[in-house]
């Protein structure tokens, strides 16, 4: 066993005690970061909006791009009685999320494995429509990566419909032209409010907090 992998679960040990104690205290993400190991994870910056959001999120939360946020936004909607449904295409990471989920019963995720498609414009996951809520009342999106082909906009232009009035999009690595004009589109179409957000890792990989208007 590795000592990342030792250091990680020591740290899970201390979370799965209380996961409230990740809102009070930031210095365990980036724990949970170094011991999780995978250098283009979500910044420590996106993972504490997730799980601030996740907290106050009444309806289903919808994740794009399985990792630690998943684990850790997953302990947060168990503790509070919700369910995420995390989407990702690739099988072999979604196999060791997934070992994760299990170990740490983790049982409030529901996580699929969604190859990309092409919708003809864009490449994205392969969504079990019929399988999801019909609405959400926040979404963590992280993923598809560029280097997979995915554009994450997709989810702005695939499951609009099911944002509820006042839902929360955060929207992480918006540092790519093209990846900007997409989101650029759909905040004027859907008539999003935003906030822009910085890792403090990488000040040039900035991040959106959108929310769906409330009326109309």
């Amino acid at each position: 066993m590795s000592y990342h992998n030792i250091f990680f679960q020591r740290t899970m040990k201390t979370l799965l005690a209380d996961p409230d104690y990740i809102l009070d205290e930031t210095k365990i993400l980036k724990k949970l970061e170094y011991g999780w190991g995978n250098p283009v994870s979500a910044s420590v910056e996106f993972l504490l909006e997730s799980v601030n959001y996740s907290k106050e999120a009444k309806l289903p939360i919808l994740e794009c791009g399985s990792g630690l946020s998943t684990l850790v936004v997953g302990l947060i909607a168990k503790k509070y009685g919700n369910t995420v449904w995390s989407l990702e295409n690739s099988k072999s990471w979604c196999k060791r999320v997934q070992h994760y989920l299990d170990k740490y019963s983790i049982d409030s995720v529901k996580l699929f494995h969604c190859p990309l498609k092409d919708y003809g414009d864009f490449f994205w996951y392969d969504v079990p429509l019929d399988a999801l809520p019909e609405v959400f009342s926040l979404v963590i999106c992280d993923g598809p990566t560029r280097q997979q082909g995915g554009r994450r906009y997709g989810l702005l232009s695939v499951l609009n419909r099911r944002f509820m009035p006042g839902c929360v999009i955060l929207f992480d690595d918006i540092d790519s032209e093209h990846e900007r004009n997409g989101i650029d589109y759909w905040l004027k179409e859907l008539n999003l409010t935003y906030e822009t957000k910085y890792e403090k890792r990488d000040p040039y990989r900035p991040f959106y907090i959108m929310t769906v208007p409330k009326n109309g």
